[in-house]
């Protein structure tokens, strides 16, 4: 089958068009490939004779035009407008956590490693000497004996 000189063993998206609505070789392709015009013509959805068509006047503004193919809409999920609303009180309030508690995993640069190894080495020294102080002053000294020569 081929339609406008396309075959349709050769490729899944020969379409035709029909006042915006496709038909072709698979009706996924033909679908996506498709406006809403037709949808928004009585005419058009007469001849189909399936359809009531939509309203156009009550709905409101769209960032879709009714041009716009049904593919191009789907890519973009049909969402209008994404609107991010963050509430940390209800989601609290809602869920009634019982331990909240985060962590944090980042990489360490260069500066950061040095400066925890300095910091170690000089506390570790520091505690030695210390300790060292400790043990000198509690061992008993012994005097070195003398040897007198008579």
């Amino acid at each position: 089958m081929s339609y406008q000189g396309c075959n349709c063993g050769l490729s899944s998206k020969c379409v035709q068009s029909s006042r915006g609505m496709m038909a072709g070789c698979y009706p996924l392709e033909a679908l996506l490939q498709s406006t809403f015009q037709c949808f928004y013509n009585q005419t058009c959805i007469d001849s189909n004779n399936v359809f009531q068509a939509l309203n156009t006047s009550s709905s409101t503004s769209s960032q879709f035009l009714t041009n716009s193919t049904i593919e191009s809409i789907l890519n973009k999920l049909m969402v209008e407008d994404y609107s991010i609303n963050i509430s940390y009180e209800n989601y609290f309030s809602k869920c009634e956590p019982l331990l909240c508690s985060y962590s944090y995993s980042g990489h360490r640069d260069i500066l950061d490693v040095t400066l925890n190894i300095t910091g170690i080495y000089g506390g570790l020294c520091h505690n030695c000497k210390i300790y060292c102080c400790i043990i000198s002053q509690t061992i008993p000294q012994q005097e070195p004996e003398s040897h007198s020569t008579e």
